[in-house]
């Protein structure tokens, strides 16, 4: 009789651990399936993606006002901050002359959307917030008369798969802002599955890298002045 309840007791046991064995198998397969599923996802989301390739440039940067007055997509004005002074908000200095359009120069770019996914916000930004503002060039001086930064300038229109816009980007003649380094200004979009990507653009050269996916906060620190202000206050923050 003890044979037989010592027999039931290991089937028992047993038939627990085989279950609890093949329920952990089962789960790790379940947690392998998921991890495939999510990187083929963000697989297809990066292989879909949109991106910008420059199909046209014109390079303006010898030839003072040529250039200056045609209608672009985006019309920005690139210039340097001289001295940031820090009250209950921040105040922007720069230098007056520079804002005189007259002696602007500038380069023109056309891009195309070679990727699979439609835009349907477009942003040229600014990556050196501490050191350089990026403005409207039809309301720059407003800019300058209120002391006020400004790092992006915004398309607000779907940009389709195979559709182009162009970028003017203008300085003044006599501070042409470049670096070989690293990228000054980008291109950020945002794309018709509510994305998020990033292309560094060498202005004013002939130059800029692929896209790759940055997040919304990313995002915002670019379009908006909010993250940068924060630095000028706390300066160990950069």
């Amino acid at each position: 009789m003890k044979e037989f309840f010592v027999s039931i007791i290991s089937a028992i046991i047993g038939a627990v651990i085989s279950a609890v064995v093949n329920l952990y198998i089962q789960k790790r397969k379940e947690k392998r399936e998921d991890k495939e599923k999510v990187f083929q996802h963000k697989k297809e989301i990066f292989d879909s993606r949109p991106k910008y390739k420059i199909i046209g440039y014109k390079d303006y940067i010898n030839r003072v006002g040529y250039g200056i007055k045609q209608q672009c997509d985006i019309d920005a004005f690139l210039t340097s901050i001289i001295a940031v002074k820090t009250n209950n908000g921040v105040e922007a200095f720069y230098r007056e002359e520079n804002f005189n359009i007259t002696e602007w120069c500038g380069v023109i770019y056309t891009l195309e959307n070679v990727g699979k996914t439609d835009i349907l916000v477009t942003d040229l930004v600014c990556n050196h917030q501490r050191t350089k503002a990026l403005f409207n060039s039809h309301n720059a001086n407003e800019f300058l008369k209120m002391q006020s930064l400004n790092y992006s300038v915004m398309l607000d229109k779907e940009v389709r798969s195979g559709e182009t816009i162009t970028i003017k980007l203008c300085y003044h003649k006599s501070h042409v802002i470049e670096s070989v380094i690293d990228a000054i200004l980008a291109v950020v979009v945002k794309d018709a599955n509510g994305n998020y990507w990033k292309q560094p653009l060498f202005a004013p050269f002939n130059k800029i890298y692929d896209s790759y996916r940055i997040s919304h906060e990313d995002y915002r620190s670019f379009v908006t002045t909010e993250a940068a202000e924060e630095c000028f206050k706390s300066p160990w923050k950069w």
